[in-house]
C-alpha cells in the first residue's frame, strides 16, 4: 500500500542565504553556514591555488590551509570587500608561501 505525503505540511524550501548572512552565522559558530561557505567557494579556491602550485594535491592542501586560516580568523574580516575576495587572497598568499618554502635557498 502506498502512503501519500501531504506536501502542505512540509516546510517550503528556503532561498539560498546571501554571503553576508552566511558570514554573520559563521561568526556565531553556525557549522552549517561554514559548510555552505566552503561548498560555494571551494571550486574557486582550488582553481586559484592550482594556478600557482604544481599539483592537484598541493592545491587541495593550500585550500585546506586557507579554510583553517580564514575561519579561525573570521573576526578579522572587516567586510570592506566580499568574503570571497578576502578568502581568495588568503589562498593566493598561502600558495605563494608554499612555493617560497619549497624553493631552495639561493646564495
Amino acid at each position: 500500500m502506498r502512503t501519500h505525503t501531504d506536501q502542505s505540511t512540509q516546510h517550503p524550501a528556503q532561498p539560498p542565504a546571501s554571503e553576508a548572512e552566511l558570514i554573520a552565522a559563521a561568526r556565531n559558530e553556525n557549522e552549517a553556514a561554514v559548510r555552505e561557505l566552503i561548498r560555494r567557494l571551494n571550486p574557486r579556491l582550488v582553481r586559484t591555488a592550482r594556478g600557482i602550485v604544481s599539483s592537484d594535491a598541493e592545491a587541495e592542501d593550500v585550500v585546506q590551509e586557507t579554510h583553517v586560516s580564514a575561519f579561525t580568523r573570521l573576526d578579522r574580516f572587516e567586510g570592506r570587500s566580499q568574503f570571497s575576495t578576502w578568502i581568495t587572497r588568503i589562498a593566493i598568499n598561502t600558495a605563494l608561501m608554499r612555493l617560497r618554502r619549497a624553493r631552495p635557498e639561493e646564495e
